[in-house]
């Protein structure tokens, strides 16, 4: 479950991670604090769900580029961030 939704969130697909998150959450033997993780994910759900309406919003992709770099996905903070200079190169 652990791999699985690292790499969900690695490609920038949070509602698919979710479950995976949940099962790991529930079945953790390592006693790792998976919740922070959980709710960053639950973040950027909400938050892409804003992109399709304001896709030039440089402080709407700014935040989900944050929240991907606390939780220590590179992959997904370095595509935001992109996002966040094509913005600004827009307005």
């Amino acid at each position: 479950a652990h791999y699985l939704f690292a790499l969900c969130l690695e490609e920038d697909r949070p509602a698919d991670a979710i479950p995976y998150l949940d099962y790991a959450i529930a079945n953790n033997s390592t006693g790792m604090n998976l919740q922070p993780v959980r709710m960053g994910a639950m973040e950027v759900v909400r938050l892409e769900q804003q992109v399709p309406r304001d896709s030039t919003n440089a402080g709407l992709l700014q935040s989900i580029a944050e929240i991907y770099g606390k939780m220590g996905n590179t992959a997904g903070a370095a595509k935001y961030t992109a996002l966040v200079a094509r913005a600004k190169a827009h307005e």
